[in-house]
């Protein structure tokens, strides 16, 4: 993509970082559960929070255990934002710089389907864009075994305001 965009985060010795090896490694061989930072004032205003200790980073996103993106079979899943309030929302991105709506309570992975997405240079525009976007953003489920951006030539499933759309 064009552009400087926000890089995923690895900050060392925090609360969400995961050993590598055994469960006797040091803090030194950690490994950081990844997630897309963005500038702090960002969310500050928003029911929303980028801080790695509201993102569920072990419960979601921890690549030793069953994780959001082996579920999906999605490469890569990192969260970007979690809704604060309910419905506890997650805004999601991939290795493949694909955006997600996940549900914490439904359990649905949904992928933003958008080429504005794909004209914009920074994920901190895409990210802005699906929040304003987000009572009118069309999306597709996602299945383990089904990813509707792989399905080329295929009727789509449509959702539109949590709505399965035939």
């Amino acid at each position: 993509m064009k552009g400087q965009k926000a890089e995923t985060h690895k900050e060392e010795h925090c609360e969400h970082a995961v050993p590598t090896s055994g469960e006797a490694a040091t803090d030194a061989s950690k490994r950081v559960l990844p997630y897309l930072k963005l500038p702090v004032e960002f969310a500050q205003d928003l029911t929303w929070s980028n801080h790695p200790g509201h993102l569920a980073l072990q419960t979601y996103f921890n690549p030793e255990k069953p994780h959001l993106g082996g579920d999906f079979n999605v490469s890569g899943l990192q969260p970007v934002l979690r809704e604060m309030e309910d419905p506890y929302r997650f805004i999601l991105k991939d290795d493949k710089d694909r955006f997600y709506l996940y549900d914490e309570y439904e359990g649905f992975l949904q992928w933003v389907k958008s080429k504005e997405l794909e004209e914009m240079d920074t994920y901190q525009e895409m990210v802005n864009w699906i929040l304003c976007e987000l009572g009118d953003l069309e999306t597709e489920p996602v299945y383990p075994d089904r990813h509707p951006a792989d399905a080329v030539g295929q009727a789509p499933e449509r959702v539109t305001h949590g709505l399965l759309l035939a």
